[in-house]
């Protein structure tokens, strides 16, 4: 599929990617760090005309926010670079561009075998990944430190045509389905027969604290 160009940046935001022209690309000075982007002018959104600048502004504007939840967690790299209309491919390894600052987590992959992968710890690095096409950045779920403990997980209740929220599985109760008011607590019974999960296996883990 064809794409568009146009203007750099098409949305006003907070505070300008301060993004200087130098022949084919533009520098940004980040975190001290200098960060190539290249095709702002690509449009990324061809029905609002939202382009590749537009994303990397995005970022910059709301990286203190988002950086946090980024922070020590490797990333699921989808590059999208040419827009959402175009075609995506998944790139789990840093590429071969990626600068020396970049932070990375040496973690085992599906072989067994260790494997960097690209982690945003900076507004510098949230930029370069950005630039990559990543139009989401999906962290994992553990912190490069303890990759195989997960510390938070995810609900996803995005139901895909022609299924939709007021047409969920029986045991979702009816009122879960309205998604203009939170549903009511599900009642709970205690029971002594409830044990706590516990970790023995591995040295310096402890069995997780009975209840009170």
């Amino acid at each position: 599929m064809p794409t568009r160009t146009g203007a750099p940046f098409t949305v006003a935001t907070p505070r300008p990617l301060p993004a200087e022209r130098e022949g084919d690309h533009w520098i940004v000075e980040a975190a001290g760090k200098q960060v190539k982007l290249t095709n702002l002018p690509k449009v990324y959104w061809p029905e609002q005309g939202y382009t590749k600048g537009d994303l990397l502004a995005y970022y910059f504007n709301v990286a203190d926010a988002i950086l946090p939840h980024l922070a020590d967690r490797t990333l699921t790299l989808k590059r999208m670079p040419d827009g959402i209309a175009g075609s995506s491919f998944f790139e789990r390894h840093p590429p071969k561009n990626t600068p020396d600052w970049a932070p990375r987590c040496v973690v085992p992959g599906e072989d067994g075998t260790p494997a960097e992968n690209l982690m945003a710890g900076d507004v510098a690095s949230l930029l370069f990944v950005a630039n990559l096409g990543c139009i989401d950045m999906p962290p994992s779920h553990a912190r490069c430190a303890r990759y195989d403990e997960p510390d938070w997980m995810v609900f996803d209740l995005d139901p895909m045509p022609p299924s939709a929220f007021t047409s969920g599985p029986p045991w979702i109760p009816s009122d879960s389905r309205d998604t203009r008011r939170p549903p009511a607590p599900p009642a709970c019974r205690s029971s002594s027969r409830w044990r706590p999960a516990t970790r023995t296996s591995r040295p310096g883990v402890s069995p997780a604290p009975s209840p009170g």
